[in-house]
């Protein structure tokens, strides 16, 4: 299948015209539509399978970047775009469960869509700053360098990358991220961006400060394409479909709770036999929800985000998870952990550029492993203790939940 065996329809927006490539059964469908924004560097049939490899579970259309593949808009900043890209989805779309797939730059721009229909994003590979993409600056300098000098692209690569014939400005797009309420898959290349080296293909172009801040948020669960540089769809294209057909069941799912406000991965790093279960930080209505959902005999015990928060007595010592959406005051710290029993999970979230500094040790006793590896990985850590019951030094084994490779 090629983009011209997809039926082209011309969306009118405020910015101007934003086509969109699909089969024409799109339309009138109920199935989850996945809504796909290529790279600025694909050819002109890149995702065009895709409407094909997604049917048993759901239907697809394909957008290009305009100025690559389509028309220019009045407005030509990604955020412009996915401004545009949120009323094309509003008119047509406004009654459908959307995930929206970017690949690239086009990743970032569909991390900016902010439709009330968007379910997911799937973020391939996300170009979230440009100042380190040494494995293409020379080669884009080198292909302006040969474009007449009133070509459009002149323009549009100094907006999107920063980087002209002369210079290069780099561009940073963390912005994007703001106000982020959907949950969000991001799919990183294993093959890293640094160092600088010979390279037989594209690397991962997201270097690691956007890992880190890509892992700290909570909205966020991260994926590795083993094996696979920038070129995720097409050196891991099976890692894609899978992840995209689970994207499409989750947002099929009219859940009891708000999806836009669960942590995922915070709930899957819960074990799902756990009985009593008290949660501290935010989101805990939506994480009970998502818990729940998975183990409906569990209860429950939501705490809100109060610095002086107090359990019932009748939980000390027999908790079976202690879920922490963010670090809690240190002697409340010591007061939840103090509440486990002997093998229960202390299971949390934190972020910043220094997770040391964030996470006080649950308790003075605590085993060397409980310092977190770095930003934005959920962390669980078992409770023991001594012989008879009684209460020895806690060794916090931590395991972590998004992959320490990315």
């Amino acid at each position: 299948m090629t983009l011209e065996t997809l039926t082209r329809r011309d969306v009118q927006t405020r910015l101007g015209v934003v086509p969109l490539w699909s089969r024409p059964e799109v339309f009138a469908s109920a199935k989850p539509l996945v809504l796909a924004i290529t790279g600025a560097f694909a050819g002109p049939d890149d995702l065009s399978r895709l409407p094909e490899v997604m049917s048993p579970m759901a239907e697809a259309a394909v957008l290009h970047i305009p100025g690559i593949g389509a028309p220019l808009l009045s407005d030509p900043s990604i955020e412009g775009f996915s401004s545009a890209v949120g009323e094309l989805i509003d008119q047509l779309f406004a009654d459908r469960r959307v995930v929206v797939l970017g690949v690239s730059i086009g990743a970032v721009a569909a991390l900016g869509v902010r439709a009330r229909s968007v379910r997911r994003i799937v973020a391939v590979e996300p170009l979230l700053a440009t100042a380190a993409l040494w494995p293409m600056a020379d080669s884009l300098r080198a292909h302006l360098a040969g474009l007449p000098a009133d070509s459009p692209i002149h323009p549009l690569f100094a907006q999107l990358f920063g980087v002209s014939r002369e210079a290069i400005a780099p561009r940073l797009y963390h912005q994007v991220l703001d106000g982020l309420a959907v949950p969000v898959d991001v799919v990183l290349a294993s093959e890293p961006l640094h160092p600088r080296r010979p390279v037989a293909r594209m690397p991962s172009l997201v270097d690691a400060p956007e890992r880190a801040l890509l892992a700290s948020l909570p909205r966020v669960r991260m994926h590795l394409a083993r094996g696979a540089g920038h070129n995720v769809q097409g050196q891991a294209s099976k890692t894609l479909k899978e992840l995209l057909f689970e994207a499409c069941r989750r947002a099929s799912a009219d859940p009891a709770y708000d999806p836009r406000g669960l942590d995922e991965a915070l709930v899957e790093a819960v074990p799902l036999t756990a009985a009593r279960v008290v949660h501290w930080g935010p989101g805990g209505r939506a994480f009970a929800g998502g818990y729940l959902s998975w183990n409906p005999t569990a209860q429950v015990n939501v705490l809100g985000e109060d610095p002086a928060a107090a359990l019932d007595p009748a939980e000390a010592g027999g908790l079976d998870a202690v879920v922490l959406g963010a670090p809690p005051p240190p002697g409340l710290l010591a007061g939840l952990v103090a509440a486990l029993r002997p093998g229960g999970d202390l299971v949390a979230r934190w972020a910043g550029e220094d997770g040391r500094a964030a996470w006080p040790a649950p308790a003075s006793r605590s085993a060397r492993r409980w310092t977190p590896r770095g930003p934005g990985w959920s962390a669980r850590a078992r409770s023991r203790r001594g012989p008879a019951g009684r209460r020895g030094p806690r060794r916090c084994s931590s395991r972590w939940w998004l992959s320490p490779a990315i």
